[in-house]
Order: C-alpha cells, then sequence, then structure tokens
C-alpha cells in the first residue's frame, strides 16, 4: 500500500518555498503542498515520483512547475509522455503560453504520445537519452504494450528522475491493480481526491441528475430476465415487482422534459459520452428529432471518434470550443474525452454510456470539473444510464475519498459498506443529486441485479469461467474479481452458483455444474476447509517462488498490496498481514503454528511489522558490509546504496531518514536502540556526510603515523587510500582541503578539523613542495642531532632520511645542487639553500669540494688544539678531530703519492698550497725512522 507522503516529509532548505512557488504564478494554493511533497522526495534521493490528485485540480500545472524549476533555462533534456494526441497538444499549448507570458525558456522538451514509442526499435530505445520523464495519465501504462515500452526507456534511462501523475492510479477492472505501487512503490504522494476538492471548493459542485434513458427499454430487459428464472415461486415474486416498477415508471418525468427542466443555458455546451459509433449515430438522429427541442430547437451537433486523426481531432475541439453562438452545443464522442483533455467552457456532459469501471466513470466526470473563476458554477452531470448507483466499486471508491476527506478534517472515518445495493448514495458522493425519481432508479437497479444474478443466460459467464481458468489454472475465483474487456463480474457470479450448489447441487442446471467441474474439479469444493489448506500452500509456494526469483539476496520485504508470482489474483501481502495480525492477538486458529514457523524459515522478514522488518534488514545490511571487507574500517554508505544482499532495499535512503530523524531529535519512527546497534556495527552510518568524512580523514592519518610508528609523519599523495578502508580516497579529500586552504574558503571544514589534521600529521595539508623542503631541512637535523659532538657529515647520494625511510634525502640534495648549478630557484627557493648551509655546510656542495674543506677545517682545528707548538705530526691513521668518520691521514697519504706523481685532476694545487699555509709538515715525506713511531 502506499504511503500517504504528507506525514513524513522532511522539508529540503534548498526548495522553493510556498511564497516563491505563488510568485512564479503557475501553481494554484491547493496544489503547493502536493508539489512540495514530491520535490521533497527527489530532493532526498528518491528518482521516482508519483502524485495521484483529482481531476481538474491542476495536475498539468504541477508538470509544467516541476519542469520551470528543472528543465527551463538549463542543458537538462526531458520528455512528456501523454495518452492522447488531443493532450499531447493541450500541453504543448500550456509551455508556449508559459514561454509567452511568463518568459520561461523551454529549449530541450519533447511531448509525445506514448504510442509514439511504440514505433521505435529497441535500439532507438536505446538512443533515448533523457535528465527527466514525466508519465501523464500513468495508470495507463498497465496496458501491455505501453507498459513493456516505457519500462524500456526507463531501463535505458536508469538515472533519469520520473515524475508520474493521475488521478485514478487503480485499474478496478484489471483486479484493482494500483499503477501507482508498481512504477512508484512508496513514493507516492496524494493530493487531493474528488470528494475533497469538492468539498473544500477548489473543484464546482455538481448539479448530478439521476435518470434512465428509456424506462421502456429498461422495463423490457428486465422482463425478459424474469422469463429466465427456473424458480416459479420466485418468478412469480419478482413479476410482482416488476409490475410495481412498471406502475412508476409510468409517471417518471421523460428525457426531453428532464433535460427542459434542468438546462437553463438554452447556448450551453455539453459532452455526450456515448458507447460506441452506432449508439452516436442513433443519439444524432433523436436529436434532429426533437430531444433538445424543449431547451433550444437550433442544435450545433460535434462528434468526435477515437477515428478521428490527430489533426482533424485537434480542428474538431478548436471549432466547439471557439463556437460563441446562440445555439445549443452538444459533442458526441466515443472513446475521447475519457481522459486528460479539459475542453474550455464545458456547461456539463451526459452519460449514455454505461460502464463499471470507476476509472473511466471518474474521467468522464472530470472533463466537466475543473478550477473555474466563477464560485458560483455547477456543471450539470446527466447520468442516463444509471452508472452512480449500478457500480459497486464506483461507491467504494467515493466511500474511499469520503474516508480520507474526514480524516485529513481529523474527523471519524465514513461510512463503509451498506451502500452496495444503492442506500445512502446522497450521503457518499459529493454531489446535489436530483432526486425526482431517485427510489424509481435505485428499485430498478436492485430488481435487474438479483434478476441478472439468477437467469439461465449463463454462456457469457461460462466463456469466461474459461478465460480465468486458461489465466491462472483454477476457479478458485475471488469474490471481487472483475474481468476487464468484458467488465463482467465473474467472482461475483461464480461465488454464488457454489453457495446454492452447497446448498442443494440439484438447484444448479447440470450442463453448467459439469462443464464447470471440467475446467476444475475442485470447483465447488472450495469449501472453508479446503480453501484454508490451499490458502496455507499458495502462501508458502509464493514466498519460495519470491525467493527463487532473486536467489542471491536476502529475502525480500512483503507490501500489504504484492500479489503472489505464481497468481496475480492471489493478494500474499494481504494474507501475510492478516497472519500478523493474530500473532498479535495470539488467536492462531485461522493459522496454523506450523504453517507460521514454516514461513518464517523462508522468510524471516514475512510476518514482522514493517518498521521490525526494515529494522532488521538495515542491521543485517550493515553486518553484511563490514563482513565484505574484515580487515578494513566500516564504509561510508551513500545516499543510494543498496543492501548489499538485497537489491531492493535502499539502505543509504533509510540511514538518511535515521540521520534526518537524530537531527530533529525524533525517535519515534527510528528508536534509540536501532541507532545505538547501527553506531556498533558502523560508527560513520548515521553521521552527517562531513562529520564521517572528517572522522575517516583522522582515523586515515592516524592509521598512517601507527603503520610507520618509527618514522616521520609522510606526505599522502593525492592518490593514496586510507589504509583501513580502500574505498575511502584520503589522499583526494585531504587535496580537496589543501585547495581550500589555498582559495581561504574552509567553510566546509571546520578549524578544529585543520589543527586536528596539523597535530597528527604536520605534512598533511601542505603542498608537496613544502614538504618536501620540510623533510629536507629536518633529515638534516636529525643527522646532526645523530652525532652532537661532531662535523656535518657529508649526505651520500642514495643516502635517506633518519627519520623517515621513505624519503630519499641525498637524492633530494643532488637535485638542489643541480639546481644552483643550473641558476635555476623556482622550485628549491633561495631561502631554503641558505637554511640548508646553516645546517649543514657540506650538504650542498660536490664531493671534492667538500672533501677539501674538510681536509682544511680538520687541520685548522689540529693546529687549535696545540695553540703554543709546532703544527703536529699527522700519521696515516689520524682521524679528523671534528668527525670522527673522516680519515685524515689516509686523505694526506693520497695527495703526497699524487704531488709524487704530478698529478692534480683530484686534488689541486690551491688545495695543496692551502694545506702547507695550515701545517707545512702535512704533506712532507715521512722518515723511516718514525715508521715504529707510527706504530706506536
Amino acid at each position: 500500500m502506499s504511503i500517504d507522503k504528507r506525514k513524513i516529509i522532511c522539508y529540503n532548505e534548498a526548495m522553493k518555498t510556498k511564497k516563491e512557488l505563488l510568485e512564479d504564478g503557475i501553481l494554484k494554493e491547493h496544489n503547493i503542498p502536493t508539489y512540495q511533497q514530491a520535490i521533497s522526495l527527489f530532493e532526498s534521493g528518491e528518482n521516482r515520483v508519483g502524485i495521484v490528485q483529482a481531476t481538474g485540480t491542476g495536475k498539468s500545472y504541477l508538470i509544467l512547475q516541476f519542469l520551470n524549476d528543472y528543465v527551463a533555462k538549463t542543458n537538462k533534456r526531458a520528455i512528456v509522455l501523454e495518452p492522447l494526441y488531443g493532450i499531447v497538444k493541450q500541453f504543448k499549448d500550456l509551455l508556449t503560453k508559459a514561454t509567452f507570458d511568463k518568459g520561461m525558456i523551454f529549449e530541450d522538451i519533447l511531448v509525445t504520445h506514448y504510442d509514439q514509442l511504440k514505433t521505435l526499435s529497441e535500439n532507438d530505445l536505446r538512443l533515448l537519452d533523457y535528465d527527466y520523464i514525466i508519465l501523464d495519465e500513468f495508470h495507463g501504462l498497465g496496458a501491455e504494450g505501453r507498459g513493456r515500452v516505457v519500462q524500456s526507456l526507463l531501463k535505458t534511462n536508469p538515472n533519469a528522475k520520473v515524475l508520474g501523475v493521475t488521478a485514478t492510479p487503480i485499474r478496478y477492472l484489471d483486479k484493482k491493480r494500483d499503477m501507482g505501487d508498481e512504477l512508484f512503490g512508496d513514493n507516492i504522494v496524494r493530493g487531493m481526491n474528488v470528494t475533497e476538492a469538492i468539498r473544500e471548493g477548489v473543484l464546482p459542485t455538481p448539479d448530478y441528475v439521476m435518470a434512465v434513458y428509456s424506462y421502456a427499454d429498461t422495463l423490457s430487459i428486465i422482463e425478459d430476465k424474469i422469463k429466465g428464472v427456473k424458480d416459479k415461486r420466485q418468478r412469480e415474486l419478482l413479476e410482482k415487482d416488476f409490475e410495481k416498477a412498471k406502475k412508476q415508471a409510468e409517471n417518471a418525468e421523460k428525457l426531453d422534459e428532464l433535460f427542459a427542466r434542468k438546462i437553463n443555458k438554452t447556448n450551453g455546451k455539453f459532452i455526450a459520452f456515448c458507447p460506441n459509433i452506432e449508439r452516436m449515430e442513433s443519439l444524432i438522429g433523436e436529436i434532429k428529432n426533437g430531444l433538445f427541442d424543449r431547451v433550444n430547437k437550433d442544435v450545433e451537433i460535434y462528434k468526435i471518434t477515437y477515428k478521428d486523426g490527430r489533426n482533424n481531432a485537434n480542428e474538431i475541439i478548436k471549432k466547439f470550443e471557439e463556437d460563441k453562438s446562440d445555439k445549443l452545443k452538444i459533442m458526441l464522442a466515443v472513446d475521447m474525452f475519457n481522459e486528460g483533455i479539459h475542453v474550455k467552457d464545458v456547461d456539463g456532459c451526459m452519460m449514455f454510456r454505461p460502464t463499471i469501471s470507476p476509472r473511466i466513470y471518474l474521467q468522464q466526470l472530470g472533463r466537466v470539473l475543473s478550477v473555474r473563476e466563477d464560485e458560483n458554477f455547477k456543471p450539470l452531470v446527466f447520468d442516463v444510464v444509471n452508472n452512480i448507483q449500478c457500480l459497486d466499486m464506483i461507491i467504494e471508491a467515493f466511500d474511499d475519498d469520503q474516508d480520507d476527506a474526514d480524516k485529513n478534517k481529523g474527523k471519524k472515518g465514513g461510512k463503509k459498506g451498506g451502500t452496495k445495493g444503492g442506500d445512502d448514495i446522497e450521503d457518499i458522493f459529493p454531489f446535489e443529486i436530483d432526486g425526482n425519481d431517485l427510489e424509481l432508479n435505485k428499485f430498478l437497479w436492485t430488481l435487474d441485479k438479483f434478476v441478472s444474478e439468477n437467469t439461465r443466460d449463463v454462456k457469457k459467464w461460462l466463456a469466461c469461467s474459461k478465460r480465468y481458468y486458461d489465466k491462472f489454472g483454477n476457479l478458485n475465483v475471488p469474490v471481487s474479481y472483475v474481468e476487464e474487456e468484458t467488465e463482467l463480474k465473474l467472482g461475483g457470479w461464480l461465488n454464488n452458483l457454489k453457495t446454492i450448489y452447497k446448498e442443494n447441487p440439484a438447484s444448479v442446471n447440470e450442463k453448467v455444474a459439469k462443464y464447470l467441474m471440467t475446467l476444475d474439479a475442485n470447483v465447488f469444493n472450495y469449501s472453508q476447509e479446503y480453501s484454508n489448506a490451499q490458502r496455507d500452500k499458495m502462501i508458502i509456494d509464493s514466498l519460495i517462488a519470491l525467493n527463487n526469483a532473486y536467489p542471491n539476496e536476502e529475502p525480500h520485504m512483503v507490501s500489504q498490496d504484492d500479489k503472489s508470482l505464481i497468481d496475480k489474483s492471489f493478494n500474499l501481502g494481504a494474507y501475510l498481514s492478516s497472519i500478523k495480525v493474530a500473532i498479535k492477538k495470539g488467536d492462531c486458529v485461522k493459522f496454523s503454528k506450523e504453517l507460521i514457523e514454516e514461513i518464517n524459515k523462508i522468510n524471516p522478514y514475512a510476518l514482522l511489522g514493517v518498521n521490525d522488518a526494515r529494522d532488521l534488514k538495515i542491521i543485517n545490511a550493515l553486518k553484511t558490509l563490514n563482513a565484505m571487507c574484515p580487515n578494513e574500517e566500516p564504509h561510508l554508505v551513500s545516499q543510494d546504496a543498496k543492501s548489499p544482499i538485497d537489491s531492493s532495499f535502499n539502505l543509504g535512503k533509510y540511514l538518511s531518514n535515521i540521520k534526518l530523524a537524530i537531527k530533529k531529535d525524533n525517535y519515534t519512527i527510528y528508536s534509540k536502540e536501532l541507532i545505538e546497534r547501527i553506531n556498533k556495527i558502523n560508527p560513520y552510518a548515521v553521521l552527517g556526510f562531513d562529520e564521517a568524512r572528517d572522522l575517516k580523514i583522522i582515523n586515515g592519518l592516524k592509521a598512517l603515523i601507527a603503520k610507520h610508528s618509527n618514522e616521520e609523519p609522510r606526505f599522502v599523495k593525492i592518490y593514496e587510500k586510507s589504509p583501513i578502508d580502500s574505498s575511502f580516497a584520503l589522499g583526494s579529500y585531504l587535496g580537496s582541503i589543501r585547495r581550500a586552504l589555498k582559495k581561504n574558503d574552509t567553510s566546509n571544514y571546520s578549524k578544529e578539523f585543520i589543527e586536528e589534521i596539523n597535530r597528527i600529521n604536520p605534512y598533511a595539508l601542505l603542498e608537496v613542495n613544502d614538504v618536501n623542503n620540510l623533510k629536507i631541512i629536518n633529515g638534516l637535523k636529525a643527522l646532526n642531532a645523530m652525532y652532537p659532538n661532531e662535523e656535518p657529515h657529508i649526505v651520500g647520494k642514495k643516502e635517506k632520511s633518519p627519520i623517515d625511510s621513505s624519503f630519499l634525502l641525498g637524492s633530494y640534495l643532488s637535485k638542489i645542487r643541480k639546481a644552483i648549478k643550473d641558476g635555476d630557484y623556482s622550485v628549491y627557493t633561495k631561502e631554503l639553500i641558505e637554511e640548508i648551509n646553516k645546517i649543514n655546510p657540506y650538504a650542498l656542495l660536490e664531493e671534492n669540494k667538500v672533501r677539501d674543506l674538510k681536509i682544511i677545517s680538520a687541520l685548522k682545528t689540529l693546529n687549535i688544539t696545540c695553540p703554543n707548538s709546532e703544527p703536529p705530526v699527522i700519521r696515516s691513521s689520524t682521524k679528523s678531530p671534528i668527525d670522527s668518520s673522516f680519515n685524515l691521514g689516509s686523505y694526506l697519504e693520497r695527495i703526497r703519492a699524487a704531488i709524487k706523481k704530478g698529478d692534480y685532476s683530484v686534488y689541486s694545487r690551491e688545495l695543496i698550497e692551502e694545506i702547507n699555509k695550515v701545517n707545512p709538515n702535512a704533506l712532507k715525506e715521512r722518515q723511516r725512522s718514525n715508521k715504529r713511531e707510527d706504530r706506536d
């Protein structure tokens, strides 16, 4: 069952306010709540939203407002699909008027007929690329052809936003299929229904005239049926009732008199609905023979049928609308105007087409219901085929409307039941009912209904039974079943027959019984006991079939309106709801404990309340996400994420709803216990996105530090993932923060958050060059700190930073030396070079220059250690007094050897001269007598 979203919608701050929508000048005030509810669903991440609202209350303007807000003046593409070419033209005219009157710009919107898509191949459909898809009058998509092609369109545009609108989502004659539920699930927004709109003055109150087109014809049909009743006693009673009705009918008002009494506007416009072209032609003859002469002898007859081409139909409608003459104007229609098309300035309609379809009835009625400036306008509705009380389902539909309207006003529900025979019609329908012949009409209807169910004319019922059996494989027909194509109430007829057979098998025609039993041997054995066994088996088989349909997924939650995949006539959801109620009451008489245990084995969610099942689905989905990545931190769950074990369950959407509930401190739908369980499993799941993201960044940086606990914090590269969650792009997020800092726009990141990052890793938010430079300085300082009493070391080309083994300190120093040589300070600034030289004056020198400088510094230091004596003798093993790793004596030996050979390529003459100045003994040849001394 679709949920009334008005009770649970949370408005998005980015949405237009009521004042802004009124300023747009598109929507009337009564439409604004409906529109806001629909948009809030889209803004919360839903891709499909349906609107159900009474005909005439401005559904087309809801579409126009949506296109204005989302498509106008953008590069987005939209397609608007309509059921009739007349509505296509009407909506195109609406767009054109909006363009000229309000300056709206709709550049890429295609308005077309549903059947136009049926001409396209599958490959052509794949090429259609739309951002927005509008399904007007979407109830019609229950038809196989249209439904299939639209599903193909939706499949090829999976990311498109889909908006559907209709006044009548229920296909009453197609086993009450709810197309809103099928297409949009729970995302249905219910605006005003017909009853509510009329009673609140949004739509005019019709002056509803009940009549019978020809009492003589009606009585003749009933009389023939009575003759077919087999039971003599019953037939005699019916004949007495018939004679009573016949006398009343003799005094009843004739149709021409009725028109004369009710139609005061002699030049009015009326639409007359006809069942077929033959009836339309006969009605033309009656009009010409004076049917409206008492109103106006001068009648202009227009006629339009499903056979008229698109252009011809538009031309007929245009002429009818523009006719301002003094003639009475009657538009005769066959299968036209039944939905969507609104003709201007129509004064009323005439129902010459009988129907038991509430959808067709409401659509016909809707042609005269629209918002009007004249508050006193009352459209005339002539029901000359007694539709209003012949239709159990129509009465039921209005009864539900009244109940909904009363609930919206805080009243108790309206009457339920007791109206099926025509009683209290005036209380059910929001009309001003003309009751001149009301009692006669009620009586004739009741009589005809009773006779019809007891006549010999069973061929049509047997044929209908055969069609049902061919479709479903049995004759266990629900009481409410109506065959859509023929409008035959097979369920009522067959179940009535079963009751009669049970009381006395001989009272049922032998040939009828034999034929039905040939189709289904159990047709008369569907007793309560047998039905329970069949019902239980069907429940189990249906749940198994549902699991088999999704073999790799978790069992699905079953909504109250879900039908069995095996038999669409079997309301699986309704039965499961009944079992839930029985369990709650502790009454398992109707449903055995064995059945309940079996159901729980197959689907543990089937008998839970919807909230309990939903909560368990959330918990199981989060646990499964963790189990999929056992060595990682729990993942962030995006708003459109599905459950990993049930693709039909929108995990992200539910978590978003929980976040909103927490924000509003509202725990009525989602309990505190549920939220605590979620936090234990995934502490990020119900945090706001920004909060979860920030916590992920902090935890990722801490994990990096812990992973390299003996090293300096690392620079995080742009492509680097969190070490505890491979799905989280840590480096990318840090890059975003760096860019924000550079632009001085940190609105998305708090100061406390940035301070925390810098505390954990002072390099995390620096640019890569700044990080490298700081790492060079820190690396050189660390080298000095390792040898506090020695001269700074020479840094080898392959040497790494002593505090970060991943940082090639020597390689960076080589790059800086090259940059100095090239005079390029774009990457390595002069300030950096000065800082390096302060810390280690050898770091940026070439290796030979460093060596030479170390030799001179060592000799000078040795002299300082003996200030009052001759420069000391230097042995071959003597180390530098300021750097124990530097073998001074060994280098002097090499220089002496080079001098002896006259080779100054490695050790220059300038160096030798400098050495001799500092210590004239350093490069002299050593005496043999000194060998012992050297050894000592």
